[in-house]
Parts: structure tokens; C-alpha cells; sequence
């Protein structure tokens, strides 16, 4: 791009900023609304807008409280097959009815037991990688996640995460839409 063109695009921009402090309309064609979900009445599939409330409309039921809790005041406990766990959100901690968070440390060369969350799904954020995710029938399938990379376990999926250093704890954020899990350990030969 060359100088008169960078100047050109610069005052594009700084117009349309001036245009929008006075409150007019930007200049330019409307850019169309973002589908964000679908009708269910005579209209089928027609676009909606979503519906956003004001602050004191009815319809709030749960507190409005919002609670934190500091990682560093937190204490880490033993969780099975020896991972660390620390919980950071949970119904005890946070009142959560509908959330569980908590970060677990994976010793170097230990591997959960191979399971499954009957009722719920599982957001997981790697902090400190690698970390193996082993899955599917005979948890013959595996992806390698690195620090920075997140999985999604949906529920009844068998999986086992396994951390293959020999010299570092991997570490994870994990989130699940229940309160309590209910898990079924489940017996695979050879892991």
C-alpha cells in the first residue's frame, strides 16, 4: 500500500469516527444483523436478534452476588489416580449450581483411569502441557495438546488424559456444567 493510500484509508477512518461522536449515522452500507438464532413459531427460519434485558427486569433467579476465589489462598488435595486438584468453583465454594471448575496437576508419567462423565460435559484448557488425550473405543485415538490448547469432552465419551514428561507436572483448567459429576470408571485392557 503505497503512502497516498495509507493517507486516504487514515482519513476514511478518522470521518467515520467524527460521524459517530455527533451521533450520526457511520457512512457506508449497514453491515446486516449477525444470525444469532432461530424462530420457533410461524416464522421458521428467520433470523433474530437475542433479547437483552436492562438492569431490575423481572426474571433474575439466581443471587447476584459475585464470588471469587483466590488461587493462592486455595488448597490442592489428592484426586484419583493422583493428580493434585484444587477447586475453584463449585456449589461448597461458589454457590454454583450449574458449574464446576477447578485446576488439577498431572504428576510426569501418571495417567487418569479411563472413564467416563455420565452427566456432563467437559471444557478443558491446558495451563502446562504436553498432555496426552487418549479416547474412543479402546482409547485407540489420541491427540497431543500443548500449553495453550483446549478440549471438549462430550459426555459418555471414554477418555483418559496422561501426562508424557518425565520430568514436570502437566497442568489443566477443567470446566463441566454440573455441580457433581458422575463418573464411570471403565476397564481397558492394557491401559
Amino acid at each position: 500500500m503505497n503512502a497516498r493510500a495509507v493517507a486516504m484509508a487514515c482519513s476514511a477512518t478518522s470521518d467515520i469516527r467524527s460521524s459517530s461522536r455527533r451521533g450520526g449515522p457511520a457512512p457506508g452500507p449497514r453491515r446486516p444483523a449477525q444470525p444469532t438464532g432461530r424462530s420457533d413459531g410461524p416464522d421458521r427460519g428467520i433470523l433474530r436478534r437475542p433479547r437483552h434485558r436492562t438492569a431490575g427486569q423481572e426474571g433474575t433467579r439466581m443471587s447476584t452476588e459475585i464470588r471469587m476465589s483466590r488461587g493462592g489462598e486455595l488448597p490442592w488435595s489428592e484426586h484419583r489416580s493422583g493428580m493434585g486438584i484444587q477447586f475453584g468453583v463449585s456449589q461448597e465454594l461458589s454457590g454454583s449450581s450449574q458449574v464446576f471448575m477447578t485446576r488439577q496437576r498431572i504428576p510426569p508419567g501418571m495417567q487418569s483411569t479411563p472413564h467416563t462423565h455420565l452427566n456432563c460435559e467437559t471444557a478443558m484448557y491446558v495451563l502446562q502441557g504436553p498432555l496426552i488425550m487418549r479416547y474412543g473405543e479402546g482409547l485407540a485415538q489420541e491427540h497431543v495438546a500443548q500449553s495453550g490448547d483446549f478440549f471438549f469432552v462430550p459426555p459418555h465419551a471414554l477418555h483418559q488424559i496422561a501426562n508424557p514428561r518425565d520430568d514436570g507436572d502437566a497442568e489443566v483448567v477443567l470446566c463441566r456444567n454440573a455441580a457433581d459429576e458422575i463418573v464411570e470408571e471403565v476397564e481397558v485392557p492394557g491401559r
